[in-house]
């Protein structure tokens, strides 16, 4: 009936997948972006996991924000988060560098979506029900560059 459009569509996306795999491992300036409509449109931020099959979360956040921006030409202005850039920021209920799927769903985990200088998306009252908190002494050092600390959550779930 489908005259092998299911075993083709497997062959695309695993080549699909190759290339991308071997486009990250060359330094190619690979950016992120989809133009699903219709039914598919649902499955647009699926792409975040389907690229962390072959690079590194890290390398994927970076491909839908700095990366885009350089491939736009638009550096300074876009893809990071400063004074005077355009910054849409959002929050998620979970830890994408270890979980990446966390940005699937058409954004079921964004806990807030701050955009256009407006919160357009405010979850954040049902996740702090939840957490811990966490007490850090006066005079306590902290690391200054590269750390991000993440809430420990009361359900053994997390």
């Amino acid at each position: 009936r489908h005259g092998g459009a299911v075993p083709k569509v497997d062959d695309v996306r695993i080549q699909g997948l190759e290339a991308l795999a071997l486009a990250h491992e060359i330094g190619i300036n690979i950016g992120l972006g989809t133009d699903l409509l219709g039914g598919m449109h649902k499955d647009q931020s699926n792409e975040f996991t389907i690229r962390a099959q072959v690079m590194p979360a890290l390398d994927v956040l970076r491909s839908a924000t700095s990366r885009n921006a350089r491939l736009l030409n638009r550096q300074g202005e876009l893809g990071m988060v400063a004074s005077s850039t355009l910054a849409d920021l959002i929050v998620v209920d979970g830890n994408p560098l270890l979980d990446i799927s966390c940005l699937d769903c058409q954004g079921e985990a964004l806990a807030l979506i701050f955009k256009g200088g407006s919160i357009f998306k405010n979850g954040l009252a049902c996740i702090l029900a939840s957490m811990v908190i966490l007490h850090v002494p006066c005079g306590a050092r902290l690391p200054s560059r590269g750390s991000v600390a993440y809430p420990m959550r009361t359900r053994s779930n997390y």
